[in-house]
């Protein structure tokens, strides 16, 4: 039987994400704040890349739980 995500331990959990690539990675994130309002053309942008976000959580929520059972 697969083990539960809360049954890895941190080195199983280290040991997956480094086989991923994903070992040390950091992202930085810039916040801007802006007092105009968003052009129509922004605003269409927006909403494009917050549905690819939303698809790729989806997607990554899918692939984990397939995954949960190969381990």
């Amino acid at each position: 039987m697969a083990k539960r995500r809360s049954e890895w331990t941190e080195d199983e959990l280290d040991e997956m994400l480094a086989s991923a690539g994903r070992e040390g990675e950091v992202i930085t994130v810039e916040v801007i704040q802006s007092s105009r309002p968003l052009s129509e053309e922004e605003v269409r942008d927006r909403e494009r890349l917050e549905r690819t976000v939303e698809r790729a959580f989806y997607q990554a929520g899918s692939a984990l739980q397939e995954q949960q059972f190969s381990f």
